[in-house]
């Protein structure tokens, strides 16, 4: 008899456990809705101390962890969660996306080179693996990873405008602007495509038709000072120095700090025998970090 009410007690405790366990996920789906995440966390981080084996809770409490963008946190419910479900491939993923926003490009490198493994028809898959390789500096390793994901998507406008980037890294011109043009046809307007299309463009010696996209962007947007510097870059290349330093005085007017601006500058005062004034603005150039000038300097400023 005794050992029977020991297990109807028993019975109860588990019961009463399950039912504050479902109450509390319940809780948690509740608070996901109302996007606050903050008291998620508070709930979940005692709960799967006591729950350690509770799958549900570990992700749940991650996915509360990468919404406020604490990516080291997340990544280790991510990991506790794996050791208990082994191969879960959605969990996989969420791991290597904090691993790429973590600045971790090392361990995010492997982790969706794993992920593409595992789902490689998944576009977004090998967009991540082609933007992680282009941040360790392996760029033709990115541009095959993009490529993949177009293949799976042709218009897949993000890993259009990311493998255009890495042509332009690569100077590969030519392929730049194709893609740079593919994904304008998508958005229309984009302000960063344009300015990458200029780029390409320069890269490829138009430099008339780069002067127009850059002047269609100054346009629309008087302050944006990536094109005030491609506008001065392409009439410096063009031998238009005059002009050239009118457009640089725009980007410095706009953005102090702005190095390579007071570089470009300099080099054009030189070219109309304005010593003085070019090295000053060399070495302001250098002041504020940009090493090459220190060459021009001696040459040209015997400094």
């Amino acid at each position: 008899m005794n050992k029977f009410i020991y297990l109807i007690v028993f019975y109860l405790v588990l019961v009463s456990i399950k039912s504050k366990a479902q109450d509390t996920l319940k809780s948690c789906n509740d608070l996901f809705v109302q996007k606050n995440h903050a008291k998620i966390v508070v709930l979940l981080d005692d709960y799967v101390k006591s729950h350690q084996q509770d799958t549900i809770a570990l992700e749940l409490c991650g996915d509360a962890y990468y919404e406020m963008n604490l990516f080291g946190n997340a990544a280790q419910h991510y990991t506790e969660n794996l050791l208990l479900t082994k191969g879960n491939q959605r969990i996989y993923k969420k791991r290597a996306l904090c691993y790429y926003y973590a600045k971790e490009y090392k361990a995010a490198r492997y982790e969706w080179e794993d992920v593409c493994r595992m789902l490689p028809d998944d576009k977004t898959n090998w967009y991540y693996l082609g933007l992680t390789y282009q941040q360790i500096g392996h760029y033709q390793d990115g541009i095959n990873a993009l490529t993949h994901a177009l293949n799976i998507d042709s218009v897949f406008v993000l890993a259009l405008q990311a493998r255009g980037n890495l042509y332009l890294k690569t100077q590969q011109y030519y392929l730049a602007l194709g893609d740079i043009d593919s994904s304008l046809k998508i958005t229309q307007y984009n302000e960063q495509q344009f300015i990458n299309r200029g780029l390409a463009l320069i890269g490829l010696k138009r430099f008339k038709d780069a002067e127009k996209i850059y002047e269609r962007i100054i346009q629309r947007n008087e302050k944006n000072v990536h094109a005030w510097f491609g506008l001065g870059y392409v009439y410096h290349l063009s031998l238009n120095y005059a002009k050239a330093i009118d457009a640089f005085d725009v980007c410095v007017a706009l953005r102090p700090d702005f190095e390579l601006a007071y570089f470009k500058r300099g080099l054009s005062k030189l070219e109309i025998n304005q010593q003085d004034r070019g090295c000053a603005d060399l070495q302001e150039a250098l002041n504020l970090g940009y090493t090459e000038a220190l060459i021009f300097l001696k040459k040209f400023c015997g400094r």
